[in-house]
């Protein structure tokens, strides 16, 4: 007996915005219902261009990778009972950049899936397995927390790497052909100004005259200067209670220190951009927290950002999240007003999202 519900119509059709605010166009569910965010997690070697559980649009997952992106919105109900399942439909194709011929054509596959046993609400986890098995689980924690009930994390095998892409390989060796003939002309140019002869233009016979190449890609000078993917912060929030946070590659690794010890944690960020790190009062609380954001991997022009707080109750840090959809993009700090101002997307509109974190 099937009875999850799929919530907003628009999410699924904005699904350009979906990849980087996570669908916000909500429906509220039902008294007897939760509405739960969506996560993956690919435990193969295969790329999931999409996936839906449902009918409900649940992003992409690269492989042997999860975790760190949300997608609104289903809903299921409140307590859990047997014969609880969703169907979930996803398509495969090879991961490899120089794959040819069938291994590049998606693949569709299908599963109706059962619910496992839960006992609070939490964000629904799909797990795509090997050999074409999927678990869904509801759970408030992630793959990698000790807590978790669902398979760990996915590891990526030591073997599992491939060639460069030969076509981005072939445009970045036309590009440096370009630049060079660029700086031969240049110095032509300048040797005949020196000389007071006339300008010749040295002849480029090995880059075609129809080929337009693209441009190198601008980033704006703060951007330039950040480090990424290595950097690290350290907080320190009270007397005795200090914090180390890494960009790690692809996760994002703390260790905090308080009277009550030392605990540590790895974020997974499920991105391929540059991890930048910025420390903040957050909540307004007098207590310094972090953040990490990365530029989305759709459009390219968005600052996507995560940001957690310290929890004197719980003694950790604590992932905190926009009032209006689900993820906070293009943030800034208003700390005259205490607010953190946001964008979130609205059938495709753009608007502004202020968000009042009261301190755990």
């Amino acid at each position: 007996m099937k009875t999850w519900r799929c919530l907003g119509a628009a999410a699924i059709a904005s699904t350009a915005v979906c990849i980087l605010t996570a669908c916000t166009t909500k429906v509220a569910p039902t008294d007897d219902e939760v509405a739960a965010r969506i996560t993956s997690y690919n435990h193969t070697p295969d790329y999931i261009h999409r996936f839906y559980v449902d009918g409900t649009w649940g992003g992409n997952s690269f492989a042997y990778g999860g975790g760190g992106k949300f997608v609104c919105c289903i809903a299921y109900p409140r307590t859990w009972h047997p014969g609880l399942t969703a169907t979930v439909k996803w398509t495969t194709s090879s991961s490899d950049p120089n794959a040819t011929g069938d291994a590049v054509q998606p693949h569709w596959h299908e599963a109706v899936v059962p619910i496992e046993r839960y006992v609070e609400a939490g964000t629904l986890h799909v797990h795509f397995l090997p050999g074409g098995d999927v678990r869904l689980i509801v759970s408030s924690k992630a793959a990698g927390h000790p807590d978790y009930p669902g398979p760990s994390y996915p590891v990526k095998p030591a073997d599992f790497h491939f060639e460069p892409s030969r076509h981005a390989v072939r445009l970045q060796e036309e590009r440096v052909r370009a630049q060079a003939a660029g700086g031969a002309r240049l110095q032509a140019e300048m040797r005949a100004l020196e000389s007071g002869a006339s300008v010749q233009k040295v002849p480029s016979s090995d880059q075609p005259s129809e080929v337009k190449l693209p441009p190198p890609p601008v980033l704006p000078e703060d951007e330039r200067r950040a480090p990424a993917d290595n950097n690290t912060l350290k907080i320190r929030f009270a007397r005795a209670s200090s914090a180390t946070v890494q960009a790690r590659g692809g996760d994002v690794y703390y260790e905090l220190q308080t009277t009550a010890g030392i605990r540590s944690a790895t974020i997974a960020t499920q991105t391929e951009s540059a991890i930048h790190l910025e420390a903040g009062d957050y909540d307004f609380s007098g207590r310094q927290g972090f953040a990490f954001w990365s530029i989305d991997e759709g459009q390219g022009v968005h600052k996507l950002y995560r940001v957690f707080t310290f929890s004197r109750k719980r003694n950790d840090f604590v992932e905190r999240h926009p009032h209006c959809g689900d993820a906070f993009l293009n943030l800034r700090v208003d700390a005259q007003r205490k607010q953190l101002i946001s964008t979130f997307f609205e059938n495709n509109v753009p608007k502004s999202c202020v968000t009042r974190l009261r301190p755990d």
